[in-house]
């Protein structure tokens, strides 16, 4: 058997289910099967919608070959806590929405996320290096969330960190358009764009909102709904950021203007005399491009990469 067809299996009394010649598993093939613990299925390439929905029991799951995830596949699937999907490309609307104990998830070819796709889930961190788009409420009430890494993410979808309330930083290098209640977690967070194009003004929610915190974006003057948010201008650069590597002690950066600048990087703020700030691709901005005496840096040259390994 080759595959599962819709609603083929679903049974109060099925406990483990391990099937080495199936590639596809059916709309709701298992859903509702709720003494459902252990799935074992290495050649499925294809999962489709509903497929394990409210399996309230299932702990394990091996879909190792899978390619390809249908809508609200693992809805509320609430015992399970690992997942890898390795070679998914998008997980759509709703697949591990209400999953609470959802801990770790491999997904590191994904492309985008849907709306709801994690909705709810206990991640504590979540690393897309390829995801471009980050759908509606993709990532809404994930409460224990508190570092993301979406290097290559252009679309921030409305309500996409809602409720993310231990998201405390977060870095969107590539982003373009910020959607309204991105990022209203209700909770303190930090957040830097280097080359937005549109950030709604209620990106951190509204008048109402508990969300505090401070944007750095290079929009200038851009102005929120939710005034409890500092918003920041960073300056424009020819290709919107530049790379630092080296130790910043005994250096100072200043603005054209004379005033001291500071280094923004991955994690917010940082701090002079730190070793080695970061490696290529993670963009640190540095706004000096003139000198101003023996301790500070001319920056000039805003295509290229640096690497400034002594004072000047």
């Amino acid at each position: 058997m080759t595959e599962v067809e819709s609603n083929a299996l679903v049974s109060r009394e099925l406990l483990d289910y391990t099937n080495e010649s199936q590639t596809k598993v059916g709309k709701g093939a298992f859903c509702y099967s709720e003494n459902l613990a252990e799935v074992d299925l290495p050649n499925v390439t294809e999962v489709e919608d509903f497929a394990f929905q409210n399996c309230p029991n299932l702990l394990n799951i091996n879909l190792e070959s899978v390619e390809k995830i249908g809508s609200y596949a693992f809805w509320n699937c609430n015992k399970l806590t690992s997942i890898d999907i390795s070679s998914i490309r998008e997980i759509p609307t709703g697949t591990f929405s209400s999953c609470t104990a959802l801990e770790s998830i491999a997904a590191e070819n994904v492309e985008k996320l849907g709306v709801n796709a994690l909705h709810s889930t206990k991640l504590s961190s979540l690393e897309l290096p390829k995801c471009t788009t980050v759908g509606k409420y993709a990532l809404k009430n994930c409460k224990e969330l508190s570092e993301v890494s979406l290097p290559e993410a252009r679309h921030i979808k409305e309500g996409a960190f809602e409720g993310c309330e231990s998201l405390e930083d977060i870095t969107l290098a590539e982003a373009r358009d910020i959607a309204a209640g991105a990022f209203n977690t209700g909770s303190e967070i930090d957040v830097t764009l280097f080359n937005a194009t549109s950030v709604s003004t209620r990106a951190f929610g509204d008048s109402t909102s508990t969300t505090t915190g401070t944007l750095r974006t290079n929009i200038p003057g851009l102005e929120l709904a939710n005034e409890n948010v500092t918003v920041i201008s960073l300056p424009n650069t020819p290709n919107g950021r530049i790379y630092f590597i080296g130790d910043t002690e005994g250096y100072t950066f200043k603005d054209i203007n004379g005033n001291e600048v500071r280094l923004f990087g991955k994690n917010g703020e940082i701090e002079y005399g730190c070793g080695f700030l970061c490696k290529i691709p993670t963009p640190v901005l540095i706004t000096s491009n003139q000198i101003l005496n023996e301790n500070e840096i001319e920056i000039n040259n805003f295509d290229s990469d640096l690497n400034l390994d002594s004072k000047k």
